[in-house]
């Protein structure tokens, strides 16, 4: 069962986060996290980003900029590079350092 509406409404925020932190010591920002993990599991899969791409239904340009933390990903997007690898959304973002989706 998919309940997408409110997983959206919920990670919206989380997605669209602010880089208050640059500059402000080591600690690394959502956005950064979220590119680097990105990045992580494409790799440890062994994906192209033009594989990626195409399992969500985009040009390979428009996930680099995604990747690499240019441009925001749409929520329906991660959401669905979420199910590509196996992860919840707060690993993802950088809310969890827990990987698995387990109840």
């Amino acid at each position: 069962m998919l309940i997408f509406p409110e997983i959206a409404s919920r990670y919206n925020i989380i997605v669209t986060v602010n880089n208050s932190n640059k500059g402000k010591g080591d600690k690394a920002t959502n956005k950064e996290v979220m590119s680097e993990r990105m990045r992580g599991l494409r790799e440890d899969h062994d994906y192209t980003q033009k594989y990626v791409a195409y399992k969500l239904g985009i040009d390979q340009r428009a996930y680099s900029t995604y990747e690499t933390g240019k441009r925001e990903m749409p929520v329906h997007k991660l959401y669905m590079l979420c199910e590509l690898y196996g992860v919840s959304m707060d690993y993802m973002v950088g809310r969890s350092g827990k990987k698995n989706l387990e109840c």
